[in-house]
């Protein structure tokens, strides 16, 4: 079983994974599959570790969408094919940030509180 200090780790090596492809203009990105499957991949990453963190290190953060994260994760892994294009970009390039801030705030607090 990972631990939450873990699974915020997880969080944030998959956005700095996305990050990686943040160099690309939406059209090359709508072309580009294997590109689309690895963002994909990594933003159903983040909904997993979500997931199972604790509710109460949840709330310290309570302008995060933490449902919506996991509800898009839901929808990868139960829906794929339904799933936007448009929504995984804007995801990728819009939301992210405020996430990552977010969870290394978390981050830091509770590898300091341990």
């Amino acid at each position: 079983m990972r631990d939450p200090v873990t699974r915020l780790g997880d969080i944030l090596e998959a956005i700095e994974n996305i990050e990686r492809y943040s160099n690309l203009t939406e059209d090359q990105f709508r072309k580009d599959n294997l590109t689309q499957a690895w963002i994909v991949r990594q933003i159903q990453n983040i909904g997993e570790a979500v997931r199972y963190l604790p509710q109460e290190w949840l709330a310290e953060h309570p302008a995060v969408p933490w449902n919506d994260i996991v509800g898009m994760r839901d929808r990868i892994v139960h829906g794929y094919f339904a799933l936007r294009l448009d929504v995984v970009w804007d995801t990728a390039t819009k939301n992210l940030p405020h996430l990552k801030q977010a969870v290394s705030q978390l981050l830091e607090f509770h590898k300091t509180s341990i």
